[in-house]
């Protein structure tokens, strides 16, 4: 009996010694993220006659160490990426690891339009409800903000959303489905005599929007718009000029 459990034993320990000696270690690295550190607000809002923007800047480290950082500016809704005018503009900071691991943060700086009167001057910045073939589905889609007029040449004023906000706010899919570019020209603006000289394309979707209807209301600080997508659907936006 002793002598087939000393076997056993021996069997066992081989299997040990055999078990362990195949056994490869590897030699384990460490690596740091990249780490970002936005200075200041991530979100800002400026005065509506702000010509210029100072980046208060982000730090970004390596495990403590302070790496380069690349950042990039994109503007929402009317084309210009430096941040001097009008516009909700997005701002990509982006820093990478020695090991090529990229990181990011982001700002939003908002420089609003400055309000016109609505009887010389349609400018301005609005909260907006909007409806979609008579119906507001939700409370998503009432009071969004923000839909911006501004003025790009004398009587001509572009819109930053054809659609009132309707898939960018109410459907919350941002402006990559925004409808931007939309122009009135204002022949007469107390008599709410106007013109739309273009139609645009709904980003993302696709289609014709056009603009149907415009009618200026001073003593509310109001705007109600009409607007058809080709699809087959109506959109009437009602803004309200908003102080911020």
């Amino acid at each position: 009996m002793n002598n087939i459990l000393k076997f056993c034993f021996m069997l066992f320990l081989g299997a040990t010694v055999v078990s362990c000696s195949e056994t490869d270690v590897e030699e384990s690295t460490v690596t740091f993220l990249p780490k970002l550190t936005v200075t200041g607000a991530s979100d800002v809002v400026l005065d509506c006659a702000t010509t210029s923007f100072t980046d208060p800047g982000i730090k970004a480290e390596e495990g403590g160490q302070e790496i380069a950082v690349e950042t990039s500016v994109q503007a929402s809704y009317f084309g210009d990426n430096v941040i001097d005018s009008p516009d909700l503009y997005n701002i990509n900071y982006s820093a990478e690891n020695v090991d090529g691991i990229p990181g990011s943060a982001f700002r939003t700086v908002l420089i609003p339009p400055c309000n016109g009167d609505l009887v010389s001057s349609l400018e301005g910045i609005y909260t907006c409800t909007v409806a979609r073939n008579g119906v507001i589905p939700s409370a998503a889609y009432e009071n969004v903000e923000y839909i911006m007029v501004i003025e790009i040449s004398p009587g001509v004023y572009q819109l930053s959303d054809a659609m009132g906000g309707w898939y960018e706010f109410g459907r919350g899919l941002g402006t990559a489905y925004g409808s931007p570019g939309m122009t009135v020209q204002a022949n007469d603006i107390p008599a709410n005599d106007f013109t739309f000289p273009n139609t645009v394309i709904c980003n993302t979707f696709d289609g014709v929007v056009e603009m149907t209807d415009f009618v200026v209301d001073p003593a509310n600080r109001q705007i109600v718009y009409t607007t058809y997508w080709e699809y087959g659907f109506e959109f009437v936006a009602t803004m309200t000029q908003v102080d911020l």
